[in-house]
């Protein structure tokens, strides 16, 4: 029983010690890219400075801009086509193509976009209420310690319960 404890702890630490690494590159990878003066002008824009703000409007975006590059492209190489065939003289053929590739971009784009609203939206709310479930664990994780702590004799306090007994005179110094 001891040797699967002992392994199950050395494959976390392991591992732990595997994201730090893997932390540590993505830090400096980072750190290269953002001291590249190209993209530090692009950080210094009003742009970038409203979407680092905004992350809502930041995610839209990144979303409605992905999605869009295929309409596009099918928009332009529609585009070409149709330049190759007014080449060959079809006038008539061309205006139609044209027309009928400019209302169904339009459509798309038009679909993308409330498509991207809606997507925001859901990935919003998964964050929050991901980001408030693992906030009330992580609370009542560090008060089962807390107590714990305390039942085996270790009366270090937590900054927590230190902001909850101010109005409570204590005899015991907190150290940080």
């Amino acid at each position: 029983m001891q040797s699967t404890s002992t392994s199950t702890t050395s494959s976390t630490s392991s591992r732990r010690l595997n994201l730090q690494q893997l932390y540590g590159r993505g830090m400096s990878l980072l750190k290269k890219i953002q001291a590249d003066p190209r993209v530090a002008g692009v950080m210094s824009t009003r742009v970038y400075l409203y979407l680092s703000s905004h992350p809502f409007a930041a995610l839209s975006l990144l979303i409605f801009s992905a999605l869009a590059a295929v309409p596009f492209g099918v928009f332009f190489s529609l585009a070409l086509i149709i330049t190759t065939v007014s080449v060959l003289s079809f006038v008539f053929f061309e205006g139609f193509l044209l027309v009928f590739g400019v209302l169904t971009l339009l459509f798309v784009l038009s679909g993308i976009a409330f498509f991207s609203v809606f997507a925001t939206l859901v990935l919003g709310t998964f964050y929050v209420t991901g980001s408030s479930i693992s906030s009330r664990l992580f609370l009542r994780r560090n008060k089962v310690n807390v107590v714990k702590e305390k039942e085996n004799g270790m009366t270090k306090e937590n900054p927590v319960d230190v902001k909850q007994n101010e109005g409570e005179s204590t005899e015991e110094e907190v150290n940080y």
